[in-house]
């Protein structure tokens, strides 16, 4: 059982029900001959940077995902977040978004779980209507080396280090915004998340 923490790329933004990268990762992982189930839980939320997601208190972002996965019974939870901490409106700092996910990373670990941490995936620059820049993309691989140095092998665990390479030539799964996958990029994303969980 698995819980998602991300942005509107997690949630699956301009998807239909069942495309999204966290469905994509429950599809991959039926297709192993020795999974019997596997249920997701999807709170991504459309729009959010890691400052949104470090404050755990009622009607916060953190409180009610971690409301649902308490209900859920989930036991890992896999975070991707960083697009919208690069973009051209926010330029967050890699100290700063490293110190935001170290915050989130040790609340979900008090609470008893598993942490997965996934890379950003590709940013283009000048994307969404100039959402993104040259900046952008200089941030979202700093944001790398933080997330590095917060994986313990233990209880907080290295996700997936590919999607951005494997995007980077693959522009065709990105939907027109050049920002948020395809229903076939939600499944390539998938697939890479669920080989590294």
């Amino acid at each position: 059982k698995i819980g998602f923490i991300g942005d509107s790329i997690t949630y699956g933004y301009g998807l239909s029900a069942g495309q999204t990268p966290p469905d994509q990762v429950k599809a991959a992982f039926q297709k192993w001959p020795l999974v019997r189930d596997v249920s997701i839980v999807n709170s991504g939320v459309s729009g959010s940077k890691s400052a949104d997601w470090i404050v755990d208190t009622s009607g916060t972002n953190l409180f009610v995902a971690k409301a649902a996965f308490s209900a859920a019974s989930v036991s890992h939870i896999h975070v991707m977040l960083g697009a919208n901490d690069a973009g051209t409106a926010n330029h967050v700092s890699a100290a700063t978004f490293g110190s935001n996910l170290s915050t989130i990373c040790m609340n979900l670990v008090a609470a008893g779980y598993k942490v997965i941490l996934s890379y950003p995936i590709y940013i283009v620059a000048g994307a969404n209507a100039g959402a993104t820049d040259a900046a952008s993309v200089d941030l979202a691989i700093a944001y790398r080396a933080q997330i590095e140095l917060l994986i313990n092998n233990k209880t907080i665990l290295r996700g997936d280090t590919n999607a951005w390479k494997y995007f980077t030539t693959t522009q065709s799964e990105y939907q027109s915004d050049l920002t948020h996958p395809t229903a076939a990029g939600a499944a390539s994303l998938g697939a890479m998340w669920a080989s590294a969980i």
